[in-house]
């Protein structure tokens, strides 16, 4: 018997040895950022992921409790009402007595910086999809609106924050994240330029099953609220503008 159980145990032990390799494959059905780009509704799909972000509209509470609070809040008109007293870190808002630490501000930070990287993985990804899946006019305005996207989530972060980081690339490596904090000028001229080249490949008007998607109309609005902004924060150079 122990000669069996020794022979069993040998037979055993190459087996779960020849195994490794079965057992490292890696899963045909799985979707990955590099497999994941295979035809137009691919595309399509990771740009309704970019739009997701858009005004906080992440989950059933963010817009009234993480987009509202920080854009609304410190604006002389406002007056907070009982509600509003109950949230100690909307008060801060209110009073200008808010740190970095505050948890709308994180949240708010933290969503449209998702926003612009999930343009960003558009834009880094669209090429590989296949030429005969997609058309090259529905590339270029699928792009075209990851890159609206990615400069308003850039405009949304520069009127709340003294400075910021432009990202204009999909991060990928750790390494990739250390970069420095980028002048108010440097983040103008990014958006600007943006706005600039996508109003000419956007559509005046989308579809009907497009509806509330990114026009050249639009582009060209938040091209104008662009410059007039930025002329006011460069009053000595607002001509040029």
């Amino acid at each position: 018997m122990k000669k069996i159980f020794l022979i069993l145990s040998t037979i055993g032990l190459f087996t779960f040895a020849s195994c490794d390799d079965y057992l490292d494959q890696q899963s045909p059905d799985q979707l990955t950022s590099d497999n994941f780009w295979r035809n137009k509704a691919d595309a399509e799909s990771a740009l309704a992921a970019t739009y997701s972000q858009l005004e906080c509209a992440v989950d059933e509470w963010a817009f009234a409790e993480v987009k509202w609070p920080v854009e609304a809040y410190r604006e002389d008109i406002n007056e907070l009402g009982s509600d509003a007293l109950n949230y100690q870190n909307w008060v801060e808002l209110s009073t200008f007595t808010y740190t970095n630490g505050n948890s709308q501000f994180t949240s708010y930070w933290k969503i449209n910086y998702r926003g612009i990287s999930n343009a960003n993985q558009v834009i880094d990804k669209l090429p590989q999809v296949p030429s005969d899946k997609i058309t090259d006019a529905d590339r270029k305005q699928i792009e075209a609106e990851a890159r609206f996207l990615r400069a308003y989530y850039h405009m949304k972060l520069i009127l709340n924050w003294n400075q910021i980081y432009i990202r204009n690339k999909y991060v990928t490596k750790e390494s990739d994240l250390n970069i420095p904090l980028s002048t108010r000028a440097e983040v103008w001229d990014f958006i600007i330029n943006e706005f600039k080249a996508v109003a000419d490949v956007l559509p005046a008007k989308q579809s009907a099953d497009k509806t509330g998607r990114a026009t050249s109309g639009a582009a060209n609005s938040y091209l104008g609220f662009a410059y007039l902004t930025r002329a006011y924060e460069e009053t000595a150079q607002k001509q040029t503008f």
